[in-house]
């Protein structure tokens, strides 16, 4: 497997740039026959977990795809009808942070209605925004030519923890950001049973870290990440977790993560699945459930407690910075 230089790196970026002037292809038969895994020309899978985007605040603009932007108007909680609108910045530093709440998404979801979305918590217009293609300088492009699923649905209308769970166990035990240790088996389970290389990489805290010690062992820093795809040692399964703060972005930012995402995409120069975030339309756990396991968790070490603790008051702090993520149709 060769190595990605700044040469191949560059030279691929060019390429993915002179294929705007083509047509998109078009999207193969969805009940085509998968080919063997040694033949199907995938040697990595790298999943990157983003936050706080709707496929139709970011992606509604895509052609062929079931997205719809402009021309909706929704009623805020003084009755006052507000019209979705072409965002012109990317942090909101002027508006609230939108609601994200396990109760909250109860509100917006209204029954299957979807139009309470300036009605919950303190939102405001910010959060029927969307951005066009001219908006994003990479997916923008990447987005007519990779895979994007326009009925994507986060794994439950809450908050960042919970659907994160979902992301390592199919399930949470949660419907809030809490730092209590979770007992719940994982894809890393599984992974391992099955003997597939696999490898967790991280910015600053590790989310595996709510797992307690169970999988330090796959856990690697982003700086390895990288190292790891220029020497072409990538796992089978690669997590790659964005970091946590960064403050000229605003918390939780998009953008902060697709570097490394493009540089392994670039170096095997095959369109990868790309993935749609639209609005989760899911019913969060059963609370007495979930109290009984809130009971039954240990808890963290206070060190690893008190930093992710410490992130979540400065994500609160700046809430005013994060991007909206809320679905519009």
């Amino acid at each position: 497997m060769s190595k990605l230089t700044r040469r191949t790196l560059i030279g691929a970026a060019a390429g993915l740039a002179g294929t705007a002037a083509l047509p998109p292809p078009r999207a193969e038969s969805a009940t085509a026959a998968l080919p063997t895994p040694a033949a199907s020309g995938i040697d990595h899978i790298v999943v990157v977990m983003m936050e706080n985007r709707s496929f139709d605040h970011y992606l509604g603009w895509l052609p062929g795809a079931d997205g719809r932007q402009g021309g909706l108007s929704y009623l805020d909680r003084a009755d006052v009808r507000h019209a979705t609108h072409h965002l012109t910045d990317y942090q909101g530093c002027d508006h609230p942070d939108p609601d994200h709440s396990y109760e909250g998404g109860r509100v917006q979801y209204n029954g299957g209605r979807c139009d309470g979305w300036l009605r919950s918590g303190q939102n405001d217009e910010f959060a029927i925004g969307y951005y066009t293609d001219a908006d994003l300088a990479f997916y923008g492009k990447a987005a007519r030519y990779w895979t994007a699923f326009d009925r994507y649905f986060s794994a439950t209308m809450a908050e960042t923890y919970p659907n994160r769970f979902y992301q390592h166990s199919a399930q949470t035990d949660r419907i809030h950001n809490s730092t209590d240790q979770a007992t719940m088996p994982t894809i890393w389970d599984r992974l391992a049973d099955a003997g597939v290389s696999r490898a967790y990489y991280y910015y600053d805290v590790p989310f595996l870290a709510l797992y307690g010690t169970k999988y330090l062992s796959i856990a690697r820093t982003y700086p390895q990440f990288l190292a790891d795809a220029q020497a072409g040692t990538l796992p089978a399964v690669s997590f790659l977790d964005a970091q946590r703060v960064r403050p000229h972005l605003g918390p939780q930012d998009d953008r902060v993560a697709v570097a490394p995402a493009r540089a392994d995409r670039a170096r095997r120069r095959r369109p990868q699945p790309g993935r749609g975030a639209r609005l989760q339309q899911g019913t969060g756990p059963h609370r007495a459930t979930l109290e009984r396991a809130r009971r039954r968790r240990p808890a963290l070490p206070g060190r690893t407690v008190r930093r992710l603790r410490g992130l979540e008051e400065t994500r609160r702090n700046r809430a005013g910075t994060r991007l909206a993520g809320q679905r519009v149709t």
